[in-house]
């Protein structure tokens, strides 16, 4: 909470955070409008996961955002 605090302090009024557990589950989130893995190469990883009943996957493309879309949390 001291992090929150100081930057409170300095007039920040949100910030951004990602967690990850590397053990979970593959989870590929993808944005409609990319360039970099468009939604066709998406499409394709979906299809290779759905061959491997023993590896969980998941494939989700976000419409309507760009290559490194996040979102924004207030606190």
């Amino acid at each position: 909470m001291a992090v929150i605090e100081a930057l409170k302090s300095k007039g920040i009024s949100a910030i951004g955070a990602a967690g990850f557990c590397w053990g979970a589950p593959t989870s590929i989130l993808g944005a409609e409008i990319d360039q970099i893995s468009p939604p066709e190469l998406l499409k394709q990883f979906e299809e290779v996961l759905s061959t491997k009943p023993e590896v969980d996957g998941f494939v989700k493309i976000f419409p309507k955002v760009s290559h490194g879309w996040t979102r924004e949390v207030q606190c």
